[in-house]
């Protein structure tokens, strides 16, 4: 019996791999030794399957009454006893409650399978392991289109031509990461041209691809595409003008009409009609990109949602420096939620924010760096070598919502962000998220110590939390009384120092920033007193060994807050937060704060850097209890 049984399952299998046309862990690996020959209509035997028996002998046939009715013992022709037994496991399998489930909902678990082990675009195709559970499920998952519509060409044809022909005509998505098969998977594609929805490129050398049939494909047109995303890099062009010809895509409205989203990576980008009709946009190491080509390009963005310029070559015109359009007026792009630009040239950057009107709730990336080739005054400006004079393209800068910041200003990166958050409306329900929107720019710089650019980009902001992080040797660079008078609305400060173990005088610098000062203190109406809304102080990185200096620094802040509270006639701190690096006499630190401050603020918390031991991980319980505890004085 367990012969006969071992018998019936070898056949079912080999039905299910005649049916595939090659053997299932060759399609799964996406490699076979031999290319398939099979006709289109070879992979679509299982649409003639019909359950329960799906292809077997029904039981009902004369030759099996005897058998099933009598209960006679299998006897006989071997083949026919394995198929009657074959017969009736398909039987009892419809039996099964998952069997009994609709169809549509059987495809819709195997489609999350899909996406859970994935589609096997760098691996094996995992999903299709669920056509051999049994006769029902191969039937279901080999006629539905759905499961079949994301095909991809990674080291043979197989999947491809069995995926093009069980989607029927159904849209599909392709993707080709072997440049080697291009010659081979254009053909094959071009009859299906008119339902591809989805088209990915990702060729790391274009040097192998016959540039002519690539582009007379691309010639073609593609009524449902959507989603078009090219990545090609050519390593081993002759020239240039090898490099140009095979490099170079055109895109027009009549060939594609319905596209949304395309991402352009390596190659050079010419005029085109489509910008229009773009939702998404990504240049990605493009090459030679002119500024009057960026300028029409961002200027017919007028639907565009998501932009992307990265890594790519600006070149400005033949014949006149870079410079600013300041004649043009900005063009807006009323839709824009996300836009990220990186790029080595400052006057890049600027020149789009010269052009370009960029909503204030709209997610904003800007990257650049400074190199040899950048000037003295580029140097000098810091953050502010990219942005335009005026700040008009960025209302983000000056929105009333705009009440959070952050700034990094270390060793060889400074960057600033800043985020707007818009209320919720008395009465306006849960359902209406309230709008926001971010600016972050960074630059790659070790020359720039001061904060003057950071300060000059958020002055205008009514900030309410700013925190900033620094290296302690910039301390005596930054003019922090400067920097925080502006902020009239600012309830929340932290600042974090990198101090390398070396003892900066962190509390007595920012507490003189905020101390008294007799005269004009700027817009406030409390004359004198920076930051006059000031509720919570967070100060990390302080360096002390408990000794005379660091008793002065805590009383000088004791005089400070004094003074602020006399002037502002409340306590001025509902809450402090100093966090200290020690080895030694923690516990004495800790005690001689809460006698100095404690009385002068709503509530003071005096903790240890849980850095100062990172190699410690098996005492990590008892340092996460010590910090929690031992290492935390709280005084109301």
């Amino acid at each position: 019996m367990t012969r006969r049984v071992m018998a019936a399952s070898t056949a079912n299998r080999s039905m299910i791999i005649r049916i595939l046309g090659a053997s299932p862990m060759d399609v799964m690996e996406g490699v076979s030794p031999e290319p398939l020959q099979e006709e289109p209509s070879g992979f679509l035997r299982a649409d003639s399957l019909l359950g329960p028996y799906y292809g077997l002998p029904s039981l009902e046939q004369e030759h099996y009454e005897g058998i099933i009715s009598g209960g006679r013992p299998l006897e006989g022709n071997g083949k026919s006893h394995s198929l009657a037994l074959l017969s009736r496991n398909a039987l009892r399998n419809s039996a099964a409650v998952i069997n009994r489930l609709p169809i549509e909902l059987l495809v819709n678990i195997m489609e999350l399978v899909q996406v859970v082990t994935g589609l096997g675009s760098f691996g094996p195709i995992h999903w299709l392991r669920l056509l051999r559970v049994c006769r029902h499920w191969f039937v279901v998952g080999a006629t539905a289109p759905a499961l079949w519509s994301r095909i991809f060409v990674r080291k043979s044809l197989n999947y491809a031509r069995i995926a093009l022909a069980r989607s029927k005509k159904a849209t599909v998505s392709c993707s080709i990461y072997n440049p080697y098969l291009v010659s081979k998977a254009l053909p094959l594609l071009l009859p299906h041209i008119y339902r591809l929805r989805e088209l990915v490129l990702d060729w790391e050398d274009i040097s192998y691809i016959d540039s002519n049939q690539f582009l007379a494909f691309l010639g073609e047109g593609m009524p449902a595409l959507e989603v078009l995303t090219t990545r090609m890099r050519c390593y081993r062009a002759s020239s240039v003008a090898t490099l140009t010809d095979q490099a170079r895509i055109s895109f027009t409205s009549v060939r594609f009409p319905r596209l949304r989203d395309l991402t352009i990576t390596g190659a050079y980008v010419a005029k085109s009609s489509i910008w229009e009709q773009l939702h998404t946009l990504c240049l990605k190491e493009c090459l030679e990109m002119s500024m009057d080509l960026l300028t029409e390009t961002l200027t017919e963005c007028k639907n565009i949602v998501r932009l992307e310029i990265l890594d790519t070559t600006m070149l400005p015109e033949q014949g006149r420096a870079p410079a600013l359009l300041h004649s043009r007026s900005l063009a807006p792009l009323p839709k824009l939620q996300e836009l990220r630009i990186r790029v080595a040239q400052t006057w890049a950057i600027k020149h789009v924010l010269s052009v370009v009107l960029i909503p204030a709730s709209a997610q904003v990336t800007l990257e650049w760096f400074l190199h040899n080739g950048t000037s003295k005054t580029d140097i000098k400006a810091g953050l502010l070598a990219g942005l335009p004079d005026d700040f008009s393209s960025l209302p983000i800068l000056a929105s009333e919502y705009t009440t959070q910041a952050e700034v990094e200003l270390s060793y060889e990166q400074r960057s600033l962000k800043l985020t707007r958050v818009e209320a919720l409306e008395e009465g306006t329900g849960a359902e209406h998220a309230p709008v926001s929107g971010s600016i972050s720019m960074s630059v790659c710089s070790r020359n720039v110590l001061h904060a003057n650019d950071a300060l000059e980009i958020m002055q205008k902001a009514p900030l309410e939390t700013l925190r900033i992080a620094l290296g302690g040797f910039r301390l005596e660079y930054i003019d922090w009384r400067a920097l925080f008078q502006p902020f009239d609305a600012l309830h929340r400060l932290t600042v974090v120092v990198h101090t390398g173990r070396i003892l900066y005088p962190i509390i007595r610098t920012l507490f003189s920033a905020l101390d008294v000062q007799n005269g004009e203190g700027g817009r406030s109406q409390f004359r004198g007193v920076p930051c006059p809304s000031l509720r919570y102080l967070r100060l990390e990185g302080i360096e002390t060994t408990c000794d005379s200096r660091h008793r002065e620094e805590l009383a000088y802040a004791r005089e400070c807050l004094l003074r602020r509270q006399m002037l502002l006639d409340r306590t001025t701190l509902d809450e402090l937060v100093l966090v200290v690096s020690t080895q030694d006499r923690f516990e004495e630190c800790r005690r001689l704060a809460a006698d100095l401050l404690a009385p002068v603020v709503g509530s003071l918390e005096y903790h240890r850097n849980p850095d100062d031991n990172p190699d410690s991980e098996a005492h990590e319980g008892a340092r996460r209890k010590r910090t929690e505890s031992d290492s935390k004085c709280t005084i109301s």
